[in-house]
Parts: structure tokens; C-alpha cells; sequence
């Protein structure tokens, strides 16, 4: 490195006060890597650990005459989806699909050329002559939405480099059931399926132990609004607040410092609920809102806390087949299925789907060829395929 660099002062010395070139940055990193996700690993002792929402970007930059802009920008997808069917999400333009980009100002750190991160095996008996600066800038207030994101550097003569842009889904997490939000708010399950009723617990906040108060809650957030719960699922003493987009249930107090509400099961066909979104407020008239980010709790519609979903049995019989063939598809009892049949050239031959949840059974006239039966479950996303062969 040191050897490259003594090359590149003779060409920039031979070409005294001309600079096409912009900085160089490295691809840009974050922290923690799956904000409001799940995550494992060194930094967590090797265990399940829900990391926070608001996450970190970093990068290295260096450049020869000095970088006198560094910024990250980022935006925010309209629908959670980076789509095949187009770029929006992949271009610096941008379209209908996403918002427009804001801008943060990065923070620079001058690295140590002999810092050996603490570790004395670590002997630098060559140190650099150049070292890159290291840029970082913080994300916050983002919650169950997709972000793009990149990192853009201007030196002192106004060359600009602008990194790919990165994708990250920022996920409704709380830190562990609401235990690291603040107020002593949390929940149980942490991790609720829609069959579950899930217990919201505050505890040990001052305000509510002397005025009492209500849970401010809708579900399904979308586009920063959130919906309206059906009636079936609004527990006893619940109203609807004045903006129509949420109700308030009371609180029951427990002990002198514990007091809970109970939602749910969320399993009503007429409104399948994903998440469940909340404030306190509190008996004076006061709120807590989370410092702004409000609390969220996800709901698995596969009605299971396992992440790990059981694949539907798909039975093709016979196969090969001459004429007529059965497919059956037995899947879980809530599943919403769809079976779709492709000829070997990707065209769609027939679409079917399940006449009861968890179930499909299918008759057809195969003419000779090759087939391919997919089966899609509606609720988890999850894609299936077998071949079938036809005589």
C-alpha cells in the first residue's frame, strides 16, 4: 500500500493543482445489522438477542485533497416490497414506489494509523502513510418498513462519489416484548400468534399508578396510519377515539405498581391482524408515546410462535401419469392455499384454490409433457414445487 501511494504522489505532483477524482469510500456497513430483528453471534454471547430499531451506518473515506461533505441519505419504501417488476427501490431517481430521500450529516472519526484494536499480538512494524477517516451516522424512529440508503462524499474540488445503495426492512421488534422501551411496558407472549391473547403490562411507571389510564390502540399500520380493530376484537369499556383510527381500552389495575390489558385472539377472518400498534394515556390527560416511536406488536398469522413453517404434504398420484392424474395438498388447518399448474414452457395452466383451509384436491387430463404443480401459502409467502411427468 505504502509502495502504491509513492507512485500516486509522482503522477499528482506531476499534475499540480488537478483533481478529477472523487473520494474513495468504502460500501457502507451498519449496526446493529438487523435492526428490530432477531440476531446472534460474539456481540450477543452467542445468544437470541432482538436487536434495537434505530441502527448505525458506517464507512471509511479518504481522499487526497480532503473530503469536505459526507452525508448518508435514505428513504423509505411506500410498501414494504423491492419488487422484480421495477427499480424504484435500485436507483438514485427513485419513482412512485418510494419516497424522496433525506439527508443526515455524517460524523468523522480520524483513525490511529498504529491502533491495534487492544490486541498486543498485533505488531505494526510498517505503519501506513495514509489512512481513510471513518464517517457514521445514526437512523432512528424507522419501525416495520423497508428503507434504502447510501452514503455520498464530495472533496474540496467538488468531485462527488456516491456509494450503491443498500436495503434494509427495519422491523417492528421491541427489544425484547417492550422490556427495553421504557415506562415498564412489555407484553406475553413476545412473540403472539394470531390464536393468542396477548397481556400488555405496565408496571412500575408513577403516572399511571396515581391516574390511572387507557390503552390508546389500533392495528395494521400503513402509510403512518393505523386501523381501526373490528368489534370483535375491542375488550369490554373500549370506545373509539375521535380520529377513527384508534380505540381505547381501560386498564385493570393488578397490584400497587402492575397494571394490564388483554387483547385478542386476532383470528377473525373479517380482519386479519399483522401487528398492533399503542400509546398510553394516561387518566390527566397526558401521553406516552414511546418518545415518538410508539410500541408495536407483531402478529404471526400462521398462528404459530415457530419461525420455521411446516411445509403443506403436496401428493401427485400416479406420477408418471397417463390421462388423468389426483393432486392433493394437505397443509396446516388455518393455511390458505393456491395451487397453480405451469406447462414446461412457464405458461399458467390452471389455478386453484383451496376450498378449505388447509386443503386442496385436484383432478386433470394431462396431456404428454412436462409439468410443474406449485403450491403458494397465502398466509406465510412460502412457495412450493414438484414436477409432474405425463406419458
Amino acid at each position: 500500500g505504502n509502495n502504491a501511494i509513492g507512485f500516486a504522489k509522482k503522477v499528482i505532483a506531476a499534475h499540480a493543482g488537478t483533481d478529477k477524482t472523487p473520494p474513495s469510500v468504502f460500501i457502507p456497513q451498519r449496526f446493529p445489522y438487523n435492526p428490530g430483528g432477531k440476531e446472534f453471534g460474539p456481540v450477543y454471547g452467542y445468544k437470541e438477542h432482538t436487536s434495537n430499531r434505530d441502527f448505525t451506518v458506517w464507512t471509511f473515506g479518504y481522499d487526497v485533497s480532503g473530503i469536505s461533505r459526507a452525508v448518508l441519505k435514505y428513504r423509505l419504501d411506500k410498501d414494504g416490497v423491492n419488487p422484480l417488476t421495477d427499480n424504484d427501490n435500485d436507483t438514485y431517481a427513485g419513482g412512485p414506489g418510494v419516497g424522496a430521500w433525506k439527508t443526515i450529516a455524517m460524523t468523522r472519526k480520524l483513525m490511529d494509523s498504529a491502533y491495534n484494536a487492544g490486541n498486543p499480538d498485533i505488531d505494526f512494524f510498517v505503519l501506513p502513510k495514509a489512512i481513510a477517516a471513518l464517517y457514521y451516522a445514526k437512523i432512528s424512529g424507522l419501525s416495520d418498513t423497508l428503507a434504502d440508503y447510501y452514503v455520498e462524499m464530495t472533496d474540496t474540488h467538488g468531485n462527488t462519489f456516491k456509494t450503491p445503495i443498500q436495503h434494509v426492512y427495519v422491523a417492528g421488534g421491541s427489544g425484547g416484548g417492550g422490556g427495553e422501551a421504557g415506562s415498564g411496558v412489555s407484553w406475553k407472549p413476545d412473540r403472539p400468534g394470531q390464536q393468542d391473547t396477548v397481556t400488555i403490562l405496565v408496571s412500575h411507571d408513577p403516572v399511571m399508578d396515581n391516574q390511572g389510564g387507557t390503552l390508546h390502540w389500533g392495528v395494521n399500520k400503513k402509510n403512518g396510519k393505523w386501523t381501526l380493530p373490528i368489534v370483535a376484537y375491542r375488550p369490554a369499556g373500549t370506545v373509539v377515539f375521535g380520529d377513527g383510527q384508534a380505540v381505547e381500552t381501560p386498564f385493570t389495575q393488578v397490584d400497587s405498581t402492575t397494571w394490564k390489558v388483554a387483547l385478542g385472539p386476532f383470528d377473525n377472518a373479517r380482519q386479519p391482524v399483522r401487528s398492533v400498534h399503542f400509546v398510553l394515556h394516561y387518566g390527566n390527560d397526558t401521553w406516552n408515546n414511546n418518545n415518538g416511536a410508539d410500541w408495536e406488536i407483531h402478529i404471526s398469522l400462521d398462528g404459530t410462535n415457530n419461525l420455521s413453517v411446516a411445509p403443506p404434504e403436496i401428493n401427485i398420484y400416479p406420477n408418471p401419469v397417463k390421462g388423468n392424474a389426483a393432486i392433493t395438498v394437505q397443509g396446516r388447518k388455518n393455511a390458505r392455499l393456491r395451487l397453480m399448474i405451469f406447462n414446461a414452457e412457464g405458461k399458467k395452466i390452471q389455478t386453484i384454490k383451496a376450498v378449505s383451509p388447509g386443503r386442496v384436491v385436484f383432478y386433470h387430463h394431462f396431456p404428454p409433457g412436462i409439468y410443474f404443480v406449485q403450491v403458494t401459502d397465502e398466509v406465510s409467502g412460502r412457495v412450493y414445487t414438484r414436477k409432474l411427468v405425463a406419458q
